[in-house]
């Protein structure tokens, strides 16, 4: 509220330069200011209507205070000013910023992000969006980037990391720890052992004794094993074999005495 003073003076005019005053009115009260408004006053409710009587006469009047434009309040000291180039709130009648939707803070200059958008790894300038920080990405800005080059790893958070899943190891998880159970390379019941990162392979194959090869798949040829345990092997084909044993030793391998049982 405001406080005014109203006087009016009445003269009693007796030529352009001479008058007497011949009555004086006075009204002192308070009144609250109107906001600027380009719209047409309405008199029932924007004026204040006022009757004051002296000892000679009565006078009725009406007076309106209103803020400047852009001020607000009861002394008219609130500013709340829109920008026509960026609206992003309105002022409602008491000089309070009422944001747009999207907008929020105090002066309605933060924009709200997408829904879900990570509130320490994303941000945004204009509302619904979610501009990733550097080392992140995805929708919401809450995947992390692994270190490039990292194959078979994860970041867990922290950017430009490779930390190796399980049986992967080296600086980018690209050598395979268990090579053996991943790719079963042995062949004919060979047993596979893992090798670690100081080998040329993987691997390594341990074969059975009628096979050879990196991957146990050459079948050795009959006689290069020494089958006949004392007698000598005889084979035409590398497949069929057969023991000429020596005086003394029988059956198929030469194993069993002529003296025995």
């Amino acid at each position: 509220m405001r406080l005014f003073t109203v006087i009016l003076d009445a003269y009693d005019l007796v030529n352009r330069n001479e008058k007497y005053l011949i009555d004086r009115a006075k009204h002192r009260d308070l009144l609250r200011p109107l906001i600027s408004s380009t719209k047409p006053l309405n008199l029932s409710t924007d004026w204040h209507q006022v009757t004051i009587s002296t000892q000679y006469s009565g006078y009725t009047f009406c007076i309106q205070l209103t803020c400047e434009l852009n001020h607000y309040g009861n002394d008219c000291t609130k500013v709340c000013q829109v920008n026509e180039n960026h609206t992003k709130f309105k002022c409602d009648s008491n000089g309070d910023k009422l944001c747009e939707p999207g907008w929020s803070g105090i002066e309605c200059d933060k924009a709200i992000c997408n829904i879900g958008c990570h509130p320490v790894h994303g941000t945004c300038s204009r509302p619904g969006e979610c501009d990733c920080a550097t080392g992140w990405q995805g929708p919401l800005c809450d995947e992390c980037i692994k270190y490039p080059g990292c194959e078979h790893g994860t970041c867990n958070d922290a950017p430009f990391t490779c930390r190796c899943l399980p049986n992967w190891g080296g600086s980018f998880c690209d050598q395979d720890l268990d090579y053996c159970e991943r790719h079963q390379p042995c062949l004919n019941n060979g047993i596979c052992r893992n090798l670690n990162s100081s080998y040329s392979k993987p691997f390594n194959c341990s074969c059975t004794r009628d096979f050879t090869g990196e991957y146990c798949e050459v079948k050795l040829a009959p006689c290069i094993i020494n089958p006949c345990k004392r007698g000598r092997c005889i084979s035409t084909d590398n497949i069929i074999y057969e023991c000429e044993c020596q005086p003394e030793w029988r059956s198929d391998h030469c194993e069993e005495s002529n003296f025995s049982g």
